[in-house]
C-alpha cells in the first residue's frame, strides 16, 4: 500500500556520493569497526571473519558517477568527482584487504544522459573495486534492463554459494 506508492514516487536526481555507501558497507562488514558499531549504539558490529565459517561479501551496484565527495573538497565540480572516485577506490581496496569479496554492478551506465568520460570514470571505480578472486568468478557486471540486473544477481548468488561449499 503506502511504502509501494511512496517508492513509485521516488526519482533519480542529483549528485551520486557512492564513496559514502561503500564506507557504510565496510563498516557493516569488517571486525575492525565492531567497536565502533557497537558505541554508537547500532548493534553488536560485524562479526570476526572466518574463511570456514562466514563469508564477507559485498555487492555494490550503482547508476551513479560518483560525482559527490561530501568533505575535503571545494564546490568544485571535477575535485568533487576526483575525490569521490579515489575514496571509493580506497575503500574497496581496504575491504578487500580484510577478505571481503566484492561484487559490482553498474545499472544503466551507458545511458545517454551521460558524458562519455562520466560513464568510463563510473565503469573505472565499479571495475576497480570488484575483487580480482577468485579466479574465474565474475566480479564486474554491467546492467540496463531487469532481465540483465537479474542475470548479475543470479551469476552472484551462484557465486557465492560455490564459495560457501568450497572454502
Amino acid at each position: 500500500g503506502a511504502l509501494l506508492e511512496s517508492i513509485g514516487d521516488f526519482k533519480a536526481s542529483g549528485y551520486t556520493g557512492g564513496a559514502i555507501g561503500i564506507q557504510w558497507t565496510y563498516y557493516m562488514l569488517s571486525s575492525k569497526w565492531r567497536d565502533v558499531i557497537k558505541d554508537a549504539g547500532l548493534g553488536t558490529g560485524p562479526s570476526p571473519a572466518n574463511s570456514k565459517r562466514l563469508a564477507k561479501v559485498a555487492i555494490l551496484m550503482t547508476d551513479g558517477q560518483f560525482n559527490t565527495a561530501y568533505a575535503g573538497v571545494s564546490s568544485d565540480y571535477n575535485k568533487q568527482g576526483n575525490l569521490a572516485r579515489s575514496n571509493a577506490e580506497a575503500i574497496c581496496a581496504n575491504m578487500r584487504n580484510d577478505g571481503i569479496e566484492i561484487f559490482t554492478i553498474g545499472f544503466d551506465l551507458n545511458n545517454p544522459k551521460m558524458s562519455a568520460s562520466e560513464r568510463d570514470a563510473a565503469k573505472s571505480v565499479l571495475k576497480n573495486c570488484a575483487s580480482k578472486e577468485p579466479i574465474g568468478t565474475k566480479h564486474y557486471f554491467e546492467a540496463t534492463t531487469g532481465e540483465e540486473l537479474d542475470a548479475a544477481f543470479q551469476a552472484i548468488i551462484a557465486n557465492t554459494e560455490k564459495i560457501a561449499l568450497t572454502k
